[in-house]
């Protein structure tokens, strides 16, 4: 996955990876809430995300950062 960017007139386009989790999720903490939205909106499949969701039962802050890590090692 590509991140873009502006840096001033600048656009700059960074890969973005596993290595990358943490500071995607401190990035990304207002969307808690939404993870199955924006995992979707992500281009995550229904049956990934809900393989995320069934097993953590629903633990908002672990299927974020799970749906984080599947999005990044895609």
């Amino acid at each position: 996955m590509l991140d873009q960017y502006s840096c001033g007139t600048i656009l700059v386009s960074v890969a973005l990876t596993s290595s990358n989790l943490a500071k995607v999720r401190d990035l990304t903490r207002g969307a808690r809430l939404q993870w199955l939205d924006l995992g979707l909106e992500l281009g995550l499949d229904e049956t990934t995300l809900k393989g995320i969701e069934v097993p953590y039962h629903g633990d908002l802050e672990v299927c974020f950062r799970e749906m984080l890590s599947k999005l990044l090692k895609t």
